[in-house]
């Protein structure tokens, strides 16, 4: 074989040789990148499962499986006189009245004591020779429990720049109340539905954030406490940051002086018209009051109502007066 055949035998043989070496390092590249897919497929099927089943750790708003029961709370019950910031309440202590109600922010969303924290926001007027330490002093002073309640105004549908304002001014009357002295306070004013429930419980939360020798409530009517029985469970998510829900009874109509109900007449009433509205209405929420421990608020022409529902077994009762 002549030197140029040898010559391009030998070029064609190395370049073969190199391509056999090159294919054991192409196809492990090949399986390589096809593992690696199928892993990554398989990751990514693993991980949408586990995100559309997944839930949120903080649950404390969420809503029940079914109605729960509260037979075992711990807020107090209270038999709570209407009382008014700056009166002596010797005379009703010595009358057997241990718990007093008295409001501390009307419905125009005044005050009845001097505040801090109005002066330094100035929104609302107060009456400035009210000291609400010294009234919270004389309460304790007389072994009494102080309920304080207040018309809140934020969440009447505010643009949300102003909302965020007043809730933060609310937030901080509340937690000044609780400072000076208030045992108990109750939040009026507040339209709770399935849109606001969790703004609602937020609020509340932060009122009672640190807070450890308060207690805070808030009001709601009838329909809103028959909406847990239908299943949407406001009052459910209510209780998870309140110490105790109160129940509207304010301007029911009394009974009669013959214990019938003023708005029936004739000879021939049934034994359901004869009861008062008042009654009904405890018969209709009686399952409510008994498993939330609600506490009954009446207004302050509601005095024949409230001693009723005292007369009736309901004993967690408390007047308010506008």
């Amino acid at each position: 074989m002549s030197v140029k055949k040898q010559s391009r035998f030998a070029r064609r043989t190395s370049a073969s040789i190199r391509r056999s070496k090159k294919i054991p390092v192409i196809t492990g590249i090949i399986v390589f990148v096809v593992i690696v897919t199928v892993a990554a497929v398989i990751t990514g099927n693993f991980l949408k499962k586990k995100a559309d089943s997944y839930t949120p750790e903080d649950t404390r708003y969420n809503a029940p499986e079914s109605l729960p029961h509260f037979n075992d709370n711990e807020a107090k019950s209270v038999l709570a006189y209407a009382y008014r910031l700056g009166s002596d309440a010797s005379a009703n202590a010595e009358n057997g009245v241990t718990d007093f109600s008295a409001c501390l922010r009307y419905s125009d969303h005044s005050l009845s004591y001097s505040s801090e924290v109005c002066r330094f926001m100035g929104f609302d007027t107060m009456k400035e020779d009210v000291n609400l330490s010294e009234n919270t002093e004389h309460i304790h002073s007389l072994g009494g429990y102080f309920c304080g309640y207040m018309y809140m105004d934020a969440f009447n549908g505010y643009p949300e720049s102003q909302t965020r304002i007043k809730k933060a001014y609310e937030i901080s009357l509340a937690r000044e109340a609780a400072e000076n002295g208030v045992d108990d306070i109750l939040l009026l004013g507040i339209e709770v539905d399935e849109n606001n429930i969790d703004d609602v419980a937020q609020f509340i939360s932060e009122i009672k954030n640190g807070l450890t020798d308060i207690q805070v409530g808030i009001l709601i009517d009838t329909q809103t406490m028959q909406k847990t029985f239908d299943g949407i469970y406001l009052a459910g998510k209510l209780i998870k940051v309140c110490d105790y829900i109160a129940l509207d009874l304010r301007g029911i109509q009394p009974a009669s002086a013959d214990g019938e109900n003023t708005r029936d007449g004739g000879e021939n009433q049934t034994t359901e018209s004869q009861k008062s509205a008042l009654e009904q209405t405890l018969e209709q929420m009686d399952y409510f009051i008994k498993s939330y421990n609600l506490r009954l608020v009446f207004g302050s022409e509601d005095s024949e109502n409230c001693q009723k529902a005292i007369e009736l077994g309901y004993g967690n009762c408390q007047m308010v007066v506008d």
